[in-house]
């Protein structure tokens, strides 16, 4: 009888923690769909920016509030074709640093890196 008592509780557990690991999995893909639609937004605020200097090859300046379809994002351009742009979506937050040549026509990208240390949300300020 107390084998059966054991027994039972054991596969009680089991179907328990089960079940919590496929509840936690839901959030862990919603948690990648963020982050996803997050670099989406910031990627888009880095071309608007391209464009800003296409139109105006000396452009320095920033935008916190660039709406792109039901998203927010940020961009800052700084001397030298360096584009900063940030995106927050769901608490998943994204943030670029970009460096472009403004002297050739179609604004190539220099170099493209994503900066991890700062991927906290609430964008209050830009960095």
């Amino acid at each position: 009888m107390f084998s059966v008592v054991i027994i039972s509780f054991v596969l009680l557990l089991a179907v328990i923690s089960l079940t919590f690991t496929g509840f936690f999995s839901r959030f862990n893909i919603l948690d990648s769909e963020s982050k996803e639609r997050s670099d989406e937004l910031a990627s888009a605020c880095i071309e608007i920016a391209r464009l800003k200097i296409a139109l105006n090859n000396s452009y320095t300046g920033f935008d916190n509030n660039v709406s792109v379809g039901t998203g927010i994002c940020g961009y800052k351009v700084e001397s030298g074709g360096i584009i900063r742009a940030h995106a927050c979506v769901n608490k998943a937050a994204t943030f670029y640093t970009v460096t472009v040549d403004a002297a050739i026509p179609n604004i190539p990208i220099l170099s493209f890196e994503e900066n991890a240390e700062l991927s906290t949300c609430p964008i209050v300020a830009f960095f």
